[in-house]
Parts: structure tokens; sequence; C-alpha cells
């Protein structure tokens, strides 16, 4: 029985040496793991042995495993050799594509199909990925690597230039050839491509055509393309701004985006307009009519209205009617007051009595309301007198009523209130003695427009007025108690019109003139406001205005077509941040109550009256009042005087600022103010009008056989030369660049294109497709250092060949090609089993799955319960040579043991044989 227990033994050693030996032998085996014999003894007994007496019977081989440690990693140049470092196997197809294996030897390289594949013929399986690099586990292929693109190659459509063009460059004038350097000042290449990734030489000639001047401030260079032997002509491109937004302009050459004008575009055919032609500057101006030269007076020297007998009050009160801007209240002209001037009247100074005269009537004066009892009334009196009526003892009482001289108690002008007091002054026999014209002593009244105020005068006497009543006269501006006048007639009290303007809002004019040309004798009405919407018209010319004045019946209406120009802009003001809250009521009181103002050349002080309960609108409105109120004295004694007309005063609420807004407009509009920090005026920028300017669109013209050809836009946005259809400009027309131009500030910055110069479509020789190229030279310049080219790019592209592949740590296999393509080509899974030991070894390293290893578990490198790839490494054999060494001494001990006990048992057996004998 020991002979045979030994015997297992042997064999058990026998086992455990081979075990070994092939640990050994594979030490250089790439993925190999370590086998390991796993033994157990035998032990037999029934159940009515004693099991504590009974013998084993030996030993027997249970299983070879393998421990699936981690072996070292070995570095190669190969960029295909993988090596796993942690849990993991790589999934593999055998080379018929039936069955399923899994390995840890990652010594890969590619077969004639480009599949990656093992020694073999295995092939490794992969994820497809997607744009981004993300695995779709369910979805495996085998990992091919192409060795080129395929259907990648890309049509060139953008070329991006970055050059500079040195601005000394001389301007060329000659024909441009391109076989003629001295026809060009530069010239770049590069290489376009076809949809079929074929390539063709490009070639840009660059001429200089003009520098910068006074009249056009741009650099200009015109562009030649070649594609080949082909002149590519440049496409129309519409100009845009800084945000990419079409440009349009109108017919004063305003230019505006899509976005500000989408609203008014039409499809009608309209002149093809070039933004670098759009340079034909005008300024604007007023509608005027200029009436026929004067021979008949000699206004050079001047004519004296009361003394020559042409001359009379009827035939100077209604020359003719003026009207400005298609007001519904037309005004005559009113001429009389001349013949009660005893002086002589140049022409420019008629022309001042006419404008101060228009502006008057057309303007924003107002009347006076003296419906309340108070308002009526005042008492005068005169140190000429020291007894009776008229004396400081017993004044003299005004009292106004409605009649001839103020038909209306509610509407008076300041001419008829100083006519009806004048009566009532003219009516007391103390005040006044003698009889008209002739009169011996007689106080005189008159409005001063300079002051505000009402004036009286005795010779030299001294006068004093006051309201003659308890309570102040704050219409006509007389004080409760008795006041002396000055020497001039004036109290120093001011008494502004209180009532409604004389004419509505909406027929209020401003700023027109008349103008005497002394040289050509002629007078020129003009229109306060410039552009195509002023417009006069004269109408009911008398002869004695045609012989006086050169007017007859004419009108020059509104333009719907760019004559004129466009309005001009009003002189504002605007004052600082008030130190006032002007959100609740607040008080004026004389330290703050006076403001100076000059406009349009009258300077004058506004006083607002006193009070604590000022409300934002109401102080606004007194002040300006008290503004358009000023003006200054006529020149000529009896004459009109100049007055403020349309001052408009507002709040910005969001800035907190007064605003001073002139009605007159142009570069002649003033107006200056000053008050106190608690309004803001304390120091307040003047401000002027600006005559406005604008520019005639020229209508682009191609040279064609050497004439000039005007061009057009249809509606379909194409150019054309048929100008059939077109009419009128509409609203909006696009703006153009010039073909192939491009344009430099002089500062050295392109001005255009902005977005690229669109070149025709070239079709390609032998039928191979076209081409569609945008060239963008936005990062260009022009300075004074030589030509260089300072970057360039190409969007087209060849088909590419392989150059690298590159496999990640998660692994992600990608691939680099020539043309500059990355791609992501699939990503290489690896495979766990819940027990790896029980995998069936095939050889090479490989192993299959069993019942006894479970199913595969799929997953991503670096993903948990998996490792992670290396790539252009392979894992070496986890075997240790030491240990296998002390093994094979183990397994040898074991055998000369076990044949030991085979011997001896062979010897107690031949001694039991022996006994016998």
């Amino acid at each position: 029985m020991s002979f045979y227990t030994s015997l297992t033994g042997l064999n058990a050693a026998t086992a455990m040496l081979g075990v070994t030996s092939n640990n050994i032998s594979n030490v250089g085996t790439t993925g190999f793991k370590r086998s390991r014999a796993d033994f157990g003894d035998i032990f037999a007994t029934s159940p009515l042995q004693k099991a504590s007496s009974t013998v084993g019977q030996g030993v027997s081989l249970k299983q070879v495993s393998q421990e699936f440690g981690q072996g070292n990693i070995s570095f190669s140049s190969n960029a295909l050799d993988l090596a796993v470092t942690g849990d993991g196997f790589f999934p593999l197809r055998s080379a018929d594509g039936l069955q399923e294996v899994f390995t840890r030897n990652g010594s890969f390289l590619l077969n004639e199909q480009f599949n990656v594949v093992n020694s073999s013929g295995q092939r490794l399986m992969a994820a497809t990925v997607d744009s981004t690099g993300s695995a779709n586990v369910n979805e495996r292929v085998v990992l091919t690597i192409p060795q080129k693109t395929s259907g990648e190659a890309k049509q060139t459509s953008v070329v991006s230039l970055g050059l500079n063009f040195p601005a000394d460059a001389g301007v060329i004038t000659e024909t441009f050839n391109r076989a003629n350097p001295a026809t060009y000042n530069k010239s770049t290449a590069f290489t376009v491509y076809d949809n079929g990734g074929n390539g063709y030489l490009a070639t840009i000639y660059y001429v200089k055509t003009a520098n910068a001047n006074q009249n056009v401030p741009y650099n200009k260079w015109q562009t030649h393309v070649f594609v080949g032997e082909d002149a590519v002509e440049a496409s129309l491109v519409q100009a845009t701004d800084n945000n990419s937004e079409k440009l349009y302009v109108n017919q004063y050459g305003q230019i505006q985006p899509y976005s500000k004008v989408k609203d008014e575009l039409t499809t009608a055919k309209t002149q093809l307009f070039s933004l670098d032609e759009l340079t034909d500057k005008r300024t604007s101006v007023p509608a005027s009519v200029a009436g026929t030269a004067i021979s008949g007076y000699d206004l050079t020297s001047g004519i004296n209205f009361s003394t020559t007998e042409a001359f009379t009050t009827t035939n100077l009160k209604g020359l003719m009617t003026v009207n400005f801007e298609d007001s519904t209240l037309p005004v005559s002209l009113d001429l009389s007051h001349l013949k009660s001037i005893n002086s002589t009247l140049t022409g420019t100074q008629i022309a001042s009595e006419i404008t101060a005269v228009m502006n008057r009537q057309f303007g924003d004066q107002g009347y006076f309301d003296l419906s309340d009892t108070s308002s009526k009334t005042f008492q005068i009196s005169t140190s000429r007198l020291t007894t009776g009526s008229g004396s400081s003892a017993t004044p003299l009482t005004v009292t106004l009523a409605q009649g001839t001289a103020i038909p209306d108690m509610t509407k008076a002008t300041i001419p008829q209130v100083v006519a009806a007091i004048q009566a009532q002054l003219d009516a007391s026999t103390t005040l006044t003695t003698g009889t008209s014209p002739n009169f011996t002593n007689r106080v005189l009244v008159s409005y001063d427009y300079a002051t505000q105020g009402f004036k009286f005068t005795d010779s030299t006497n001294t006068l004093s007025v006051k309201s003659g009543g308890v309570t102040k006269n704050e219409v006509l501006g007389f004080p409760v108690t008795a006041t002396a006048l000055s020497d001039s007639g004036l109290s120093g009290i001011k008494a502004i019109p209180n009532g409604v303007s004389e004419r509505a809002k909406v027929e209020q004019r401003y700023g027109m003139k008349v103008e005497y040309d002394s040289v050509n004798k002629v007078f020129t009405m003009k229109s306060g406001t410039t552009g195509d919407e002023s417009s006069i018209a004269i109408t009911g010319s008398t002869a004695t205005a045609t012989a006086l004045l050169g007017f007859s019946n004419t009108a020059v209406t509104k333009s719907a077509l760019a004559t004129r120009g466009i309005s001009s802009t009003p002189a504002i003001a605007v004052g600082t941040t008030p130190t006032i809250n002007l959100a609740n009521n607040f008080a004026v009181d004389a330290t703050n109550n006076t403001f100076v103002v000059t406009v349009d050349g009258i300077k004058g002080t506004v006083v607002l009256p006193i009070d604590s309960n000022y409300s934002l609108s109401t102080f606004m409105s007194k002040l300006e009042k008290g503004i358009n109120a000023m003006g200054s004295n006529a020149t000529v004694a009896g004459g009109t005087p100049t007055t403020v007309n349309g001052v408009k005063v507002s709040y910005d609420a969001i800035n907190n600022k007064f605003i001073f807004t002139t009605g007159s407009k142009g570069s002649d509009s003033f107006i200056k103010i000053s008050g106190s920090s608690n309004w803001g005026l304390e120091t307040v920028e003047a401000g002027r009008g600006t005559t406005s300017t604008w520019i005639n669109p020229t209508q682009h013209k191609d040279v064609v056989s050497g004439a000039l050809q005007p061009k057009y836009i249809d509606g379909a946005g194409a150019e054309t030369t048929n100008g059939d259809g077109f009419t009128t400009l509409p609203a909006w027309s696009p703006i153009y660049l010039d073909k192939g131009e491009l344009t430099f500030d002089t500062g050295g910055n392109l001005v255009s294109p902005v977005e690229g110069t669109q070149l025709e479509t070239v079709y390609l020789a032998g039928g191979k497709g076209a081409l569609t190229i945008n060239i963008d030279y936005s990062a260009s310049t022009q300075f004074s250092s030589a030509f260089a080219v300072l970057s360039q790019s190409q969007d087209g592209a060849p088909e590419g060949d392989l150059v690298g592949v590159t496999i990640g740590n998660d692994g992600l296999v990608s691939a680099s090609f020539s043309n500059g393509t990355q791609k992501s080509l699939a990503k290489i899974l690896l495979v766990n089993f819940s027990s790896p030991v029980g995998l069936r070894q095939i050889g090479d390293s490989s192993f299959l799955a069993s019942a006894a290893s479970g199913k595969p578990i799929l997953g991503t490198a670096g993903s948990a319960g998996f490792g992670t790839l290396r790539a252009g490494a392979t894992e070496r054999a986890n075997v240790d040579l030491t240990q296998e060494l002390v093994d094979l001494i183990t397994a040898q001990r074991n055998f000369q043991a076990n044949a030991k006990a085979i011997e001896t048992s062979s010897t107690m057996t031949s001694a039991i044989i022996n006994l016998r004998s």
C-alpha cells in the first residue's frame, strides 16, 4: 500500500516540476500569467472503518490555476502596443470571427486590412465613439486604423489673409497686367482646394490706386485674383457695420443698419451706391425766395419813408402775405410803421425791419390777460405838477377797459396796452397841454423790450407810479407804494405778458430772415429752418411790394427729393445737477430767482416771482416765459424790436439736469444761461447750434468700352445696367463696397471690406466643379513698414494621409492626418470577470470564458473595476524566477523523498518474500 502512496507523491512532484518548468519557460512571454499546481491528499474510508486508524492513500493534482497578478511594464516604440495597468483583459475576435477570446497580451499590429490584430491573427475589438469621444459600449467593431481620410476633402470657401501694405507705396495708374510687374505693387500666392481635395494655385495681385486726400481721406488698393490662369472677379458685397449688420443709405447720405430701417425697406429698383463714393458733402440750406433787382429806389443811400410821397400807411400795410412751412395762419406783412420814422433806412435796415416784424408775428409773443381787476389799474404822477390830477398829492388813475384800443381784455397785445394807456394820459388836461401833434407838455408811454417793462417819460421831469390799490399790479408791474422812475423812465419792475400766446404752438415759426444784397440790389427771404421740409409762400404781393422789395407771388414748397438737405440743430445748454429736491414743491426766493440769459445775441435778466410753493412744471413754465419775453429795442427810433422766440425749458429726470433749447436752428443759434447753483446753473457751458450737412449719394458708374455706364440694383438685389422700372429712390437703398477694393484710413486701419471680398464663382477646368471663395482681409493693415504676410489660412483641405495614432489612457484611439484632420476612431474596451481564475486557457496568453469564470463584463479603461491603458508598452510575464527555482528544489526533494519511500517499501517487500525461503 505504501508503494502506491509514494507513487502518487512521485506523480505530484512530477506535476509540480512540470508547472514550474512551464512558468520558467514562459518568463519572456508577453502577458503570460504564472501557473500554480494545487494538490489534495487522498483519504479513503468506509462507514464501518475507524477513521482515526485509517492511513491516507497519497496525493492527487486538483488543478493548475493562473495567478493574475500585475506584471512589469515594458516600453516599446510600437504605438499599437498596449499594457493594462490594473484589472481587465483585451477583448479579441478569432480570425474566423466566431469566437470571443480574452488576453492580457497587448502586442498588436496591423494586418493587410488595417485591422489591429495580435500575432495569432485575432482582431482587437473596440466600441464606436461619437464626435465628443463618448463610447457606445453596446456597439463594438473591429478596431481599424485607416491609412488616409475618405470623403473628408473640403472645398475652400474662406481665405484669411493678414497683410501689411506699405503706406509709402506708390500709386500705379497703368492698366493691370499680371505679366508686367510694373503694373502692380505686390502679390501673394496660396493653394485652394475643390470638393475632391485637388489643389489649385491662387494668386492675388495688389495695386495701390489712391492715396488719402482732403476730399477722400482713404488709401485704396485694388485686388486682382487668379485661380490657375483664370481671372476671378469680385462679387458685389453690401457694406456692414461693426456688428455685421448690413448698411443702407437714404437720399441725404445718412447711413443706418438693417435693424433701424427694416420696416421701411422695399424691393423697388434703386441706384447702385458705393460706400467710398459717398463724398459729395453739402451744407443744408433753408427754403429761400430772391426778389428781382431793385431799380426804382436807391437803397444804398436809403429811403425816408415819412417824406417819400410814394409810400403811405395804406400801401405799406398789406404789402404781401407770407407763409413758412405750411402754417395755416399766414401773416400779412405790415410795414406801415415805417411811415412814422423820420430817418433814412438803407436796404439792409429795411431787411432787418422785415425780419423783426416776421419773427414777432410768427413767434411766441403772448397776450396780457387783464381780466383781473387789480391788473387794470395804476396811478402816475409827475414832478412837473404840484397840485391837481397827476401831482404827487393827487396821482392820475389810469384804468384800462375793453374798447377800441383793447377789444378783448383777456388777449391784449403790448401795442394795444401801450395805446390804451397813452390815450388816457393824453386825455388828462393836466398831464397833457397843447394839441396833437404839437403838445406843449405830454407824458409818453412805451414798452421797453430790453428790460421787459413799461417806460414813462415827461421831458426832464420825474415820474412816479404805483398800483393805486392795496395789492401790487402783478401783470403790468406797478408796486403798492409810489416808485420814482429812473431818468430813462423805467421802474425796474418787469411786466411780462401773462396770457396765452398770440399764435398756437403748432403755428409758430422761428428764425426766418430777410437779407439785402447791396451789390446785386436783391432782397432774399429765407425760412428759419433748413432742409427739404422748409418752405416759403408769398401771395397777394402788391405793386408796392414788388417795387420796394422785388417780391412777387411765388412759392418754394417742401421737397420729396433731396434738394436742400435736412433740418439743422438748435443750440442746447445743459445744466448740472440741482442742489434742491425738485420732486416736491420748493421755494424760489431773492437768492435764487435771478437768471442772466443770452439768446441769439439778445442778453437779458429773467426774474421769477418769489414764492414758497413752486412745482417743477410751474418753475419751468415761468422761466421759459421769462426767457421768451426778452428782447432788444429797435436800433431805429420807431422801428420794430427784436425778441427771443421759441426757447424751450425742459428737465432731464434721468440725469437730473435742466435743458435749454433755442427755437432758432443752425450755426447762428446761441444760448447761455447763468443762475443759482440751486438749479445747477452756476457754470453752464454755452450751447451753439449746428447747420447740418448732408451727402448727395452719387450713382456708381462702371467704365464699359471707355464710357461710363450707370449701375442699378433690381428688386432681387442683383446689379444691372438696365434702368427700366426706376423712378425715384426708395426711402433706403443698400450700400455696396467697391469690387475687390481695399480701403484703409489714414491710421492704417482697414475700413472695408470688413466681412471680406466675395469672389464670383470660378468653374474649374475638366468639369471638376466650381469654387466660390471669400477672402477675409480683416487682419490687414497699412503701416509704414514693408509689405509682409502676417497671417494666412484657408478652410479647404485635401484628403489626408495617416501621420500618427494616439491611444489615451481611457482607450480612445485618435488618428492624425496630413491635411490637419484629427479623428476619433474608436475606444478600446476592457473585459473583466467575476472569477478570472475560472477562465479557460487556450495558449498564446489567451483565454476563453467558462461557466466558472462567469460572463464577461465590458467597461472602459479607467472606470470603476477596470485598469487603465498605456500605449507603447506591454505587460511582461508575472513569473518570479527566484520563486520558480525554489519551487524546483522543492519538487526535486519531494520526488527524491517519494522515491526513497518506494525504495524502502520495496526492501521491506523483499524481506517479507525472503522469509518464505
